[in-house]
């Protein structure tokens, strides 16, 4: 009998998996809140643009139009994906406007006589509102799969001194994620002829404070400022010495870190920890060596202090806005560094040292709690289930909670390209569901999570996603001996071994 599947999210993965389950002959519904696929990329700056090349962002079965460019804006990508769920007959399975407001486990919310009809074989209640209606409706399910990934509808704010909070700024204090819904026209409008100050210095940030920039470039414009306390390493494009990094993904380099499940006593780890501990380091020297020598990064006190071999294995690499550091040396960017302890007075910021910044307008660039939104939606009886103390979340084969059944969670592993990520997470749901994967009890499938969970903590600086980067490769060889496929996915040894790894390697 053919799977009853909920699908909460129509961004990059919710789409992925709804076209793989449709694959599986799986019967499966879309609930997205907005009137549009696409998810972040629904909403936000009018200036971003991929940072990963067009060609690791690209679904194995469904190619970029030709003559798309190879960082592809943020609209091309929304054509894109609408295109995908279009030719897969994706659109069709999606509910939009419908906004999901909790879920429960049967198991845990015992029908009673007033309960809504539980249809045959149903293990998971939605509770969805649609559109403008007031009235609620509970839907049922007998698989859940939560696509809401890391960034989402849950802002992350930063603590502040007491009586120096956004209340005490006499302007306009705003998330990311609020200006992330601006259109265009309100965006120049809160920001021309404004001093603004953008705080963060990850992508968002950099990305705002250039749009800053942009719409003061007038006689009467103000120079935007970057506030930010710890510096990331950037780059102007994905080379290093005319090497791409695309090969950072080929099984070689990834023996340059240590595996889940491998110590200094098996093979692997003997070569990565010790025999190939001196090219690590050498490595990540000269690409250090590569930036700062490339990129003013000295000259405006950006330089972190974290290895950039650690940045790139965990995902916090960050691609530069074009021409960002030609603005700043036309006086257009400014960037200062403070510590954690900055504040808000009535005419704008005030640093530890007790300097003010005078500001208009104050963006804040600083994260999003993801996992917030998926324990919201799952209720206080679920969070002990979920989530460690540290606040990760162990997932077998990064997608199933091992304690909760009948539950997948996709987009909450990161990698070079997400979108990889999510196609074989979408892919290896939809064997799982379909009874094509068969997965071990519930300790071993706690210890697998585990196992690759700690494999992650020494490259993570902070437990807001996991990264796979370094062990990408692993973890779809494990989902491809599980659904019987041959991990081997080159046409030779010699590709094997040093050609990069993409998503175009796994098409079914």
């Amino acid at each position: 009998m053919a799977a009853s599947v909920c699908i909460v999210g129509a961004g990059v993965t919710g789409l992925c998996a709804c076209k793989h389950l449709v694959q599986h002959g799986v019967e499966c519904v879309v609930l997205e809140a907005q009137e549009g696929v696409g998810g972040v990329w629904r909403n936000t700056f009018a200036s971003t643009k991929l940072q990963t090349p067009r060609d690791a962002f690209q679904f194995s079965d469904y190619l970029w139009p030709k003559g798309t460019p190879r960082l592809p804006t943020h609209f091309q990508v929304m054509d894109y994906l609408t295109a995908y769920a279009r030719h897969f007959r994706v659109l069709e399975r999606i509910l939009f406007g419908c906004t999901v407001v909790k879920v429960c486990c049967l198991d845990r919310w015992p029908p009673t006589p007033a309960s809504p009809k539980i249809r045959a074989n149903a293990n998971w209640a939605v509770c969805v509102r649609r559109g403008d209606q007031s009235d609620a409706e509970w839907l049922f399910f007998e698989y859940l799969v939560m696509s809401v990934g890391h960034y989402g509808d849950v802002p992350k704010f930063p603590s502040f001194p007491e009586s120096k909070g956004p209340a005490a700024f006499g302007g306009k204090v705003l998330h990311s994620l609020d200006y992330s819904k601006l259109d265009e026209g309100a965006s120049k409008e809160l920001l021309s002829a404004k001093r603004v100050v953008v705080v963060g210095s990850r992508k968002s940030a950099l990305d705002l404070v250039m749009e800053a920039a942009n719409c003061n470039r007038g006689d009467d414009g103000q120079p935007a400022m970057l506030l930010y306390r710890t510096p990331h390493w950037v780059i102007a494009n994905h080379n290093f010495y005319g090497v791409p990094m695309a090969y950072m993904t080929s099984r070689v380099s990834q023996l340059l870190v240590p595996q889940p499940g491998t110590d200094k006593n098996t093979l692997h780890g003997l070569i990565s920890a010790i025999i190939l501990s001196p090219l690590r380091w050498a490595i990540s020297k000269a690409m250090e060596h590569y930036l700062l020598t490339t990129l003013p990064l000295v000259e405006h006190d950006f330089v972190p202090t974290q290895k950039v071999f650690e940045e790139l294995k965990s995902c916090k690499l960050t691609l530069l806005p074009e021409r960002f550091f030609e603005r700043a040396k036309a006086g257009h960017i400014t960037l200062q560094r403070t510590s954690d302890h900055w504040g808000f007075v009535e005419d704008g910021i005030v640093l530890p040292s007790g300097d003010k910044l005078k500001a208009d307008v104050v963006v804040l660039c600083t994260g999003y709690e993801g996992e917030e939104k998926l324990k919201s939606l799952l209720g206080m009886s679920f969070h002990d289930l979920l989530q460690q103390r540290d606040g990760s979340i162990p997932l077998y084969r990064g997608v199933l909670p091992p304690r909760v059944p009948h539950l997948a969670v996709l987009g909450f592993q990161e990698s070079y390209s997400n979108l990889f990520t999510a196609e074989m997470g979408a892919r290896w749901t939809a064997h799982w569901i379909a009874g094509k994967v068969a997965v071990p009890s519930v300790e071993k499938m706690e210890k697998e999570a585990q196992r690759w969970l700690l494999n992650t903590k020494p490259f993570v600086t902070s437990n807001d996603k996991t990264c796979v980067n370094s062990t990408i490769l692993g973890l779809a060889d494990e989902m491809c001996k599980d659904m019987g496929w041959n991990p081997r996915r080159k046409k030779s040894l010699l590709q094997e071994l040093f050609a990069p790894y993409g998503n175009m390697d796994y098409k079914d």
